[in-house]
C-alpha cells in the first residue's frame, strides 16, 4: 500500500513539473508551430510541424490530422479549447489543456503526458498514449478505449475534484481517484496493469465508487465480487473497501473505496463460449454463445430464421403460448427472390403470415392483419 501511494504521489509530481514547465511557454506570444490557423482559433496541423503549439487563451479548436507530427507539445493556455489527435497522428511531447473547460480527444499517439490541467476537463484515448493521463484539478472525466503507458508502467489520475474515470483499455499502470468523490468504472473485459485505487480524500459514506461493468461468463468472479461489495456496501464509510477479483484471467486489485457496484450482465458458455453469428433487432451482426442458438440459425426480434444446407430460408415466428417455438411462416430461396415479393404457406394448420422481402436482404414478417410484426437480415 505504501508503495502505491508513493508512486502515486510521484505521478502527481511529475504532473505538477510539466504544469510548471508549460508555464514557460505562456509568456512568448502564440506560436502554432507551423500548423494553419483559418478561421479564427480554428487551427489544423498536417505533415511535421516543428516545435511546440502554444494558444493565445481563446477558444481554440485544435486538430493534428491523420498522419501529421508535432515535434514537440500543444499548450492552448487558457480558454475552453478541443484538441483531437487524429488516428495514426503523432505528438511526440505533451499535451496540455491549461485552464478553461477543456476537451482532449486522442486517436494516434502522444508520445509523453495528456493533462487536463485546471478547469472542468473531457479527455478521451481512443489511441496511445505512453506516460500516462491525468485530470489534475476540479472535476474531470477520463475515459480510456486504447492504451495507457509501455511495459509495466503508465498511469491514470483523476487529481482534485469530483472525477470519472472509465477503462475499457489497458493501462500499464495504476489508476487513481485522487482527491475528492471520484467514480472508477471498469470494463471486465479491459486491462489494468498496476492497482486501482480511489485516492485519499476525506472519507465520507458516499465518497469513492468503483463500478465493475460489461459482459462475462465467470460466474465464479461475479460471485466474488458480489462477496466483496456485500462487506464494501454495509460496513465501510473510511476507504477501506479493498479486494481482488478475476474475470476469465482478466485481474484487478483494488482499495480505497467506499462504495462497490456490480453492473456486469452475466453470459451463458462460461469463460469459451463457442459463438455463432446472428442478427440484432437493428440489423447489425452481433455473436453470442452456441449454447442458445445453432450454427444455422439467425434470431431476430420476434422472428427466427434457418438457413438450411441446401440453401433455403426457413422463416418462423409467432412465439407465444399457442406456438411455444413459432410456426414456419414461410420457405425460399435468397437466389429466387426478388424485393417486393410476398410468400406464405398457405398451411391451414398455421396463422395466415407472410413475409415480404426488402432490399438489402432484409425481409419483413406480418401478420394476418398485414402488421410487421418483425425484421431480419437473411
Amino acid at each position: 500500500m505504501k508503495h502505491i501511494l508513493n508512486e502515486l504521489r510521484a505521478f502527481i509530481a511529475l504532473i505538477t513539473m510539466l504544469t510548471t514547465g508549460l508555464l514557460l511557454l505562456a509568456s512568448p506570444p502564440p506560436t502554432h508551430a507551423q500548423c494553419v490557423e483559418n478561421p479564427a482559433d480554428t487551427i489544423t496541423c498536417t505533415g511535421t510541424q516543428a516545435g511546440n503549439f502554444v494558444g493565445d487563451g481563446n477558444n481554440e479548436t485544435v486538430t493534428v490530422e491523420d498522419n501529421a507530427t508535432i515535434q514537440g507539445s500543444i499548450n492552448p493556455l487558457g480558454g475552453n479549447d478541443t484538441v483531437t489527435v487524429e488516428q495514426d497522428a503523432t505528438v511526440e511531447n505533451n499535451i496540455n489543456g491549461w485552464t478553461g473547460d477543456d476537451e482532449i480527444i486522442n486517436d494516434g499517439t502522444v508520445v509523453n503526458v495528456i493533462l487536463g490541467a485546471e478547469g472542468d476537463d473531457e479527455i478521451t484515448n481512443n489511441g496511445s498514449v505512453q506516460n500516462g493521463i491525468g485530470g489534475d484539478d476540479n472535476n474531470d472525466t477520463i475515459v480510456n478505449n486504447g492504451e495507457v503507458g509501455t511495459g509495466n508502467s503508465g498511469n491514470v489520475g483523476g487529481g482534485a475534484g469530483n472525477d470519472d474515470i472509465t477503462n475499457n483499455g489497458t493501462v500499464r499502470g495504476n489508476i487513481f481517484g485522487g482527491s475528492g468523490d471520484d467514480n472508477v468504472t471498469i470494463n471486465v473485459n479491459s486491462t489494468v496493469g498496476g492497482t486501482i485505487e480511489g485516492g485519499f480524500q476525506d472519507n465520507t459514506v458516499n465518497g469513492d465508487v468503483l463500478t465493475f461493468n460489461n459482459s462475462t461468463g465467470d460466474a465464479d468472479g461475479v460471485a466474488a465480487l458480489d462477496a466483496i461489495a456485500a462487506t464494501c456496501n454495509v460496513t465501510t464509510t473510511n476507504g477501506d473497501c479493498a479486494g481482488m477479483v478475476s474475470f476469465c484471467g482478466n485481474t484487478f486489485t483494488f482499495n480505497s473505496f467506499e462504495q462497490l457496484v456490480n453492473a456486469i450482465t452475466l453470459t451463458p458458455g462460461g469463460c469459451n463460449p463457442v459463438e455463432a453469428t446472428v442478427i440484432t433487432d437493428d440489423g447489425q451482426q452481433a455473436t453470442i454463445p452456441l449454447s442458445n442458438t445453432t450454427p444455422n440459425e439467425i434470431i431476430c426480434e420476434n422472428v427466427k430464421l434457418f438457413q438450411t444446407p441446401d440453401g433455403f430460408v426457413q422463416v418462423y415466428s409467432g412465439f407465444g403460448d399457442a406456438f411455444p417455438n413459432g410456426f414456419l411462416v414461410s420457405v425460399f430461396k435468397p437466389s429466387d427472390v426478388q424485393v417486393g415479393d410476398t410468400y406464405n404457406l398457405e398451411d391451414p394448420n398455421t396463422p395466415a403470415w407472410s413475409v415480404n422481402i426488402l432490399a438489402g436482404n432484409m425481409l419483413n414478417v406480418l401478420n394476418e392483419a398485414n402488421t410487421i410484426v418483425g425484421t431480419c437480415r437473411y
